[in-house]
């Protein structure tokens, strides 16, 4: 689908993945477990209003449940819910996830991230690139629900201009493998040959 805002064609896809459509089961309990960091260092920054706010940075390392960011730098937030959210730099940024009710995880990766509690997404921007299983997404800009477990993609993000070496429109790229149930069953096309015509 193509909407065009401000002259920039932005693209927003709703992709079949594994047959399905793209839709990726993230583990429901991994929202109820705790977050854990590690990094080189940690700063406290200064509260804005009810907001408490870290600065991590140096191989920085996030994780809950089975959900895991890697950067190189993390300013993480709570409000005054607890809810937390923040902004991974790190060029490229890392994030992966099991996905429910399978073996397969989720990996994404972006120059910047942006996961957010309140509205349970994880965004990446500038190329970002997604993988399950054997499935590939690129696009300059990903968005991940965590709860309704759906993704768009855009070839630009929201408000954001393109590089005059892009041109006018980015573009959304992906790979789709078939899936089936039992490959050794499918049987190979055998192109029949032309009659011979006696000379």
């Amino acid at each position: 689908m193509k909407n065009n805002m401000g002259g920039i064609a932005l693209i927003t896809i709703m992709l079949m993945l594994t047959g399905q459509p793209l839709i990726a089961r993230a583990e429901k309990n991994d929202r109820l477990e705790l977050l854990n960091y590690e990094a080189d260092k940690q700063a406290v920054l200064p509260e804005q209003g009810e907001i408490k706010s870290l600065l991590l940075e140096g191989d920085v390392v996030i994780t809950q449940g089975t959900m895991r960011i890697k950067a190189s730098k993390v300013i993480l937030k709570a409000g005054k819910d607890g809810k937390r959210y923040g902004d991974g730099f790190g060029a490229p940024v890392f994030f992966t996830q099991k996905q429910e009710g399978r073996a397969d995880y989720l990996e994404a990766v972006g120059e910047r991230l942006e996961f957010d509690e309140r509205t349970n997404t994880v965004k990446l921007f500038t190329n970002a690139k997604l993988k399950l299983a054997k499935d590939e997404l690129s696009a300059e800009y990903i968005v991940y629900n965590t709860l309704t477990e759906r993704y768009e993609a855009a070839g630009v993000a929201p408000g954001a201009k393109l590089p005059a070496s892009m041109g006018s429109a980015g573009r959304v790229r992906g790979v789709l493998y078939p899936k089936l149930k039992d490959p050794a069953a499918v049987t190979p096309v055998v192109p029949t040959p032309a009659p011979v015509k006696p000379n």
